[in-house]
């Protein structure tokens, strides 16, 4: 889309050099064109404060205030997936629905013969979005999401991505308070569904995995035994702080292939099942 200042640039001058305000004693005809130009040039600047520059990343906050996604690469491909979301929600149907982000959205990459096979049987849906944290989930539950659906249970896993230095960062407390203000959201929207809590997963190093234990261990205190279960699946996932067990993550120690999608569906179906069926 052109931008304001190439139209005003553009349109400053007619062709001959004469500025906007010489076109009322310019002969009839010859400006007629000109005059069409500057009609035009009113018509943008009367839209000026309509009008946006590209879209950019959004401004730094906590990981309680809701915020849009953002790809530098390619802008539009965050909407384009929630609006897939939204359209999903319409069709309504859901039983189980997965909320989270590059983590659970990859159930439909790495993890997709896993999810077939014994996760999609029980109704289920991936609303998962690479890159987001805890302030877009509560934009896109803000922006309608999950109105009108009523799953049974609600998979939650968040907090990746509030772990690095961006826009989303936070400290370990306030990640926390991230996550609690998703729970609540959630528990308005949905308040007949359940809530399965899952912990970060471990990644990296050892530096993450002491932030991930600590915020893990507040997450457990949320588990209130009947409408939100928490389970923490880091000891599947690593040998000891920092280790994480070969064969179940990416080269870059953070997103999972298919054997740790595998682990997370025998360490999680159990729960999820009692939960489906209390």
């Amino acid at each position: 889309m052109r931008r304001l200042g190439r139209f005003g640039k553009e349109f400053s001058s007619n062709s001959s050099g004469r500025s906007r305000n010489s076109l009322a004693s310019a002969p009839p005809g010859i400006t007629f064109l000109s005059v069409k130009s500057a009609i035009l040039l009113t018509s943008i600047l009367s839209f000026a404060p309509f009008l946006r520059a590209e879209k950019g990343p959004p401004a730094k906050d906590k990981p309680w205030v809701p915020a849009p996604g953002y790809y530098s690469k390619a802008p539009e491909v965050w909407e384009k997936r929630h609006a897939a979301n939204l359209e999903r929600a319409r069709k309504g149907g859901i039983n189980v629905l997965f909320y989270g982000d590059s983590i659970t959205q990859g159930w439909n990459e790495a993890g997709r013969l896993v999810w077939d096979s014994r996760i999609a049987p029980m109704k289920a849906a991936n609303f998962g979005i690479g890159g987001d944290s805890t302030r877009q989930l509560l934009y896109r539950i803000e922006r309608g999401e999950i109105d009108g659906l009523r799953p049974k249970v609600v998979v939650l896993m968040i907090g990746t991505n509030n772990l690095y230095n961006d826009f989303n960062a936070g400290t370990d407390r306030e990640i926390v308070r991230g996550i609690r203000a998703v729970i609540g959201r959630l528990r308005s929207r949905l308040p007949d569904s359940r809530i399965l809590l899952l912990g970060i997963l471990p990644w990296q190093n050892r530096h993450f995995g002491q932030r991930i234990a600590n915020i893990n261990a507040a997450l457990r205190e949320f588990d209130d035994g009947r409408k939100l279960r928490f389970l923490d699946l880091s000891p599947h996932f690593q040998s000891a702080p920092g280790q994480l067990i070969e064969g179940l993550y990416e080269a870059d120690s953070v997103h999972l292939r298919e054997a740790g999608y595998e682990v997370w569906a025998n360490e999680m179906l159990g729960l999820l099942d009692t939960m489906l069926r209390e």
